[in-house]
């Protein structure tokens, strides 16, 4: 049979259904190749898939230093503050303060000192010390005349003249993970005062750092714009295709009740007047049942032989039913598309 001839049967047969039953017909059919679809996507979907993303992680670094002082024309007040120098005559002891923003991991503290003349020594101010959240608050106090003293002790040395020695803080971040922060502020210290190297500007370093994460993204296809897991869409598109077929099921079995009940009603008012109704009722043993295939062609032997038609409705199926002396000829809805059978059965 041609693909023309078998849509047009298919056309015919959805013809003849009640509008409710092409609708569900129709639903099933929606449902059904829905269901193929989301199935082809999911069964041949790509495995986990890994996506590696960039962080940029910003980073800071504030720096802030002052000396208590006695109350002198050099300063407005008791307390001298960057970015103004220090002057040694006045203080000795210099406090240090430094405010870490970014990442948590660890930070210490250390001075550099170095000369023209290539000499340079650093000194441990503080321990590696946890940075838990994201600021940390710490200080160091410098004594500027044992700094000195250092850089006095190794010129005496080396035979190198030094009146000017270069203070580097150099605080070390170590973060969980990427890149260390290692932000510096440079100080010059000189016999007479402890000032900025740089501008204001310095006691503030900006850094960012990035770091590459990885995400693990299970299989999943797109479903009226939503992504939907594999793990999910396979079992979803095997649930959807058997209610498909369910509904295909339902569907057919109604179609042929109704064509049932409607090829009965065709028959009643055809050949009512050779109609009788009578319970259900049981060949006897021995007794030749004869199944016809055509209504018309029981009608023709009752007119024949002169006899009623007995008939009775069981189950949905209606039977029909024409006895003579020897033999049982039956037709019951439904069954006009099977061949003619003969045989002897022991219920009509």
């Amino acid at each position: 049979m041609s693909g023309k001839a078998q849509h047009g049967g298919v056309t015919s047969c959805l013809a003849t259904l009640s509008p409710a039953l092409r609708a569900a017909a129709a639903a099933a059919a929606i449902i059904g190749v829905g269901a193929v679809a989301l199935a082809a996507l999911a069964w041949t979907a790509r495995g986990v898939q890994s996506t590696t993303t960039q962080q940029s992680s910003p980073r800071q670094m504030t720096f802030a230093y002052s000396a208590q002082v006695p109350r002198t024309a050099a300063y407005d007040g008791t307390t001298a503050s960057s970015p103004d120098p220090i002057f040694r005559n006045l203080a000795n002891t210099v406090e240090v303060r430094y405010t870490y923003r970014g990442p948590p991991g660890t930070i210490s503290m250390t001075a550099l000192l170095s000369t023209a003349g290539g000499w340079h020594s650093s000194v441990p101010l503080t321990a590696a010390t946890p940075v838990d959240g994201t600021q940390y608050d710490g200080s160091v106090q410098l004594n500027l005349s044992a700094l000195g003293a250092r850089a006095q002790a190794a010129a005496a040395v080396t035979g190198l003249p030094q009146s000017q020695v270069l203070l580097t803080l150099a605080p070390t971040v170590t973060p969980t993970t990427g890149k260390a922060f290692e932000p510096t502020l440079a100080l010059d210290l000189t016999p007479l005062q402890l000032a900025l190297a740089g501008g204001p500007s310095t006691l503030t370093v900006t850094d960012s750092t990035k770091s590459s994460s990885t995400v693990l993204t299970p299989p999943a296809v797109s479903l009226m714009g939503h992504q939907l897991a594999v793990s999910n869409a396979r079992p979803l598109s095997l649930w959807l295709l058997a209610l498909s077929l369910l509904i295909a099921v339902d569907v057919a079995l109604m179609a042929r009740q109704a064509r049932r009940l409607e090829e009965g009603a065709v028959i009643r008012r055809r050949y009512g007047s050779l109609l009788v109704v009578v319970q259900p009722i049981s060949a006897s043993p021995g007794r030749p049942l004869v199944d016809v295939t055509e209504m018309k062609t029981l009608a023709k032997l009752a007119e024949r032989y002169g006899l009623l038609i007995l008939c009775w409705t069981r189950s949905g199926v209606e039977t029909f039913v024409v006895q003579d002396e020897n033999t049982t000829y039956r037709y019951r809805t439904g069954t006009a598309a099977s061949s003619p059978v003969a045989h002897v059965a022991t219920d009509a």
